[in-house]
């Protein structure tokens, strides 16, 4: 499966490389969105062996967070006066929000010998350990298949956009594995905890070749695109399976650019006034996501678009006019 890249993907930039006078670790657990990395840090903060440093970023506040636990929440103002100043170790841009660890804030934990935790991007994980190559221990969490990652999305409200456009970065995500020092499979939160706290004390004990590794999962899945032509509240449908024309989303293409490409490509439908094709690499949220496996056990994540027409012409052979029915 070859990685699919959002339109705006993360930008990272990192500060020079702080001075050699820390004496703690920082643990860096990274992973996509939904492979649950905030709940395993919070066996090891509460055990005790290392405390969360809060990173700054411009989004919002989520139920359950707090003020400079988790993060510190400042204005797109002061994140760029951070920035001008060297206050961030790393930062980031994600789906247009920034994101960066907090230099001071860092600083004064390692060189007090304090061993702390974050969950950050990957894009930032690199950054931090350029910063910090004798500091940094990054340990990479995976779910064992994409339909976790979805289902935990849902799960903690994240709305059909956000999971939409977090599963472009999916594919460049878990590449992050490979360059890990330690790999966790949660399949099960208690016990995925508890491997992340075995790791945390192996590192703390005898150094960073002591973390342990999960296999690294190699996901079969894809990533396609549905039309769904619309006009008037009526959609046009096969009268065969599929209904609707599906096409995979190929590299570094857009879910929406793709579907038109899914319309533009089925025959029947070429000269009955297609619209205009999607403005190259623009994201547009779908109308739904849905999961499959399909018989060789590949796991197919499906973008649905309603797709308008220009008019609702006589349909083609073998197509006719219905409510519409995603």
């Amino acid at each position: 499966m070859s990685s699919h890249v959002p339109s705006d993907p993360a930008r990272a930039s990192s500060a020079p490389i702080l001075t050699p006078t820390q004496t703690g670790t920082l643990f860096i657990i990274a992973g996509p969105a939904g492979a649950g990395k905030n709940r395993l840090m919070q066996a090891v903060t509460q055990g005790g062996l290392a405390h969360q440093v809060p990173t700054a970023t411009t989004r919002g506040m989520r139920p359950g967070e707090a003020q400079g636990r988790e993060h510190l929440f400042v204005s797109h103002a002061e994140f760029e006066r951070m920035r001008a100043d060297g206050e961030l170790v790393e930062w980031q841009e994600i789906h247009h929000n920034l994101y960066g660890m907090h230099r001071p804030t860092l600083e004064a934990a390692l060189n007090a010998g304090e061993n702390v935790i974050a969950d950050i991007d990957i894009y930032g994980a690199k950054a931090a350990r350029a910063a910090l190559p004798d500091q940094v221990v990054t340990v990479f969490v995976q779910t064992p298949t994409i339909a976790d990652l979805i289902d935990r999305m849902r799960m903690r409200g994240e709305s059909t956009a956000s999971i939409a456009l977090r599963l472009l970065r999916v594919g460049s995500e878990l590449e992050f594995a490979q360059e890990s020092d330690a790999v966790i499979t949660n399949d099960a939160v208690e016990h995925a905890s508890d491997k992340l706290v075995t790791i945390v004390r192996a590192v703390l004990d005898d150094g960073r070749s002591n973390a342990a590794c999960d296999p690294i999962i190699h996901y079969r899945y894809a990533l396609h695109a549905r039309a769904i032509p619309v006009c008037g509240g009526e959609a046009l449908a096969r009268r065969r399976a599929p209904e609707y024309p599906v096409v995979e989303i190929a590299d570094n293409e857009a879910p929406a650019q793709a579907a038109h490409r899914a319309l533009a490509d089925t025959e029947a439908l070429r000269g009955i006034g297609l619209p205009a094709p999607a403005e190259e690499g623009a994201f547009r949220a779908p109308l739904m996501i849905d999961h499959r496996r399909d018989e060789d056990g590949v796991e197919i994540v499906t973008y649905t678009y309603l797709v308008p027409l220009a008019e609702q012409t006589a349909p083609p052979e073998g197509w006719h006019w219905t409510t519409v029915t995603p």
